[in-house]
């Protein structure tokens, strides 16, 4: 079952609506909008690998 409560997921999620509502705001271009969601979505997979590591080594 999916953990709904990690504080990683939640901060990305409101941090790539911020990005969103800018972009609706006409605040952002549309590159912009891209090279940010895409460094969203990297530093937030990238959280999960390091997490995914270290829990490894620390477990064994």
């Amino acid at each position: 079952m999916t953990n709904w409560k990690s504080r990683k997921l939640w901060f990305a999620v409101y941090v790539f609506s911020t990005f969103t509502a800018l972009l609706a705001a006409n605040s952002i271009s549309e590159e912009t909008y891209k090279v940010l969601a895409g460094s969203a979505v990297a530093l937030y997979l990238t959280a999960n690998v390091i997490q995914k590591a270290t829990a490894k080594t620390t477990d064994a």
